[in-house]
């Protein structure tokens, strides 16, 4: 996705392939995103090359084991164990050891107060120092309106969206369900809804920090409604460029800047100790109030 989406200031390395790379000293957060894990074939074959034992074929199964939390607590998640402990001393070897070499990578051990290091792990594997936090992947999965976000816009018109992001929707009516069970979705309070909100329902729509813009715009044909989009402020051309490669010329698209609001008090409490991100406030709104019987979703 970071290469197709063309995110900036982020960069991609691959595990078993990042030991002793000192590129990522400085880097301001570090996602490790799963771990190696070998077949049961080849951990049976290492282990009897090291240990000489006899030593069975074994898959290995899903345990509860502990997380060690900043406050001294234990958390129980959901990972993958060997029974066996020459095939257990392996995995953890080819899984749990790559984990922590990637977190290295970003050096965190030469950080100061003033220039931390945040790591996100999106894994099953267990580390051998205090987390923070610990979520499900299931109340931190991105939704469509992130991935259209981060992919130059949100278009909220259905067939709009399945034609400029045909990977993210087979079809309008596929777009249409989405984009609704996304928008139901984060209407709870937030330590209710999925948490993957975070990046379009609080950050960008709720209370947007970022320099975004809200367009209207109209195709060009007889009855045709008003459209709407959200998109960074930086690619309001591309995105037009690229309804315009489906539509053809619009006769209307106008632009409404997004004012900048204070972030959410239970967002600044996740952050890091001292994090105040400067806001730019952008030009004021240039788009009049319109009926909502105007709209077309």
């Amino acid at each position: 996705m970071i290469r197709r989406c063309g995110i900036p200031g982020c960069a991609t390395a691959h595990f078993n392939k990042i030991t002793g790379l000192d590129g990522y000293g400085n880097v301001d957060a570090l996602f490790v995103i799963g771990r190696t894990l070998p077949k049961p074939q080849d951990t049976r074959r290492m282990a009897l090359a090291l240990f000489g034992a006899d030593i069975p074929l074994e898959n290995p199964t899903e345990y509860s084991i502990g997380v060690l939390m900043e406050d001294g607590s234990g958390l129980g998640i959901v990972g993958r164990l060997h029974t066996n402990p020459y095939l257990e001393s392996i995995r953890q070897a080819c899984a749990d050891a790559e984990v922590i070499q990637a977190v290295g990578r970003g050096r965190g051990v030469n950080r100061t107060e003033d220039r931390p290091l945040r790591v996100y792990l999106l894994t099953d594997s267990v580390v051998p120092f205090p987390v923070q936090s610990v979520e499900a992947w299931r109340d931190v999965e991105p939704t469509c309106l992130d991935r259209m976000w981060l992919a130059g816009g949100v278009a909220f018109n259905a067939s709009d969206a399945a034609a400029l992001y045909p990977d993210l929707f087979g079809s309008a009516n596929a777009a249409k369900k989405a984009i609704q069970g996304a928008a139901r979705s984060g209407t709870a309070s937030p330590d209710q809804t999925h948490k993957g909100r975070i990046l379009y329902r609080y950050l960008i729509e709720d209370s947007p920090p970022v320099n975004g813009a809200d367009l209207i715009y109209q195709v060009a044909g007889a009855r045709q409604k008003l459209r709407r989009a959200t998109v960074p402020a930086e690619r309001i051309e591309e995105f037009r460029s690229r309804l315009e490669a489906i539509h053809g010329p619009l006769p209307r698209f106008e632009v409404q800047r997004r004012k900048p609001a204070p972030l959410p008090q239970w967002v600044v409490d996740l952050a890091e100790p001292g994090w105040n991100p400067v806001l730019v406030p952008p030009p004021e709104p240039v788009v009049p109030d319109e009926n909502p019987d105007d709209y077309e979703d």
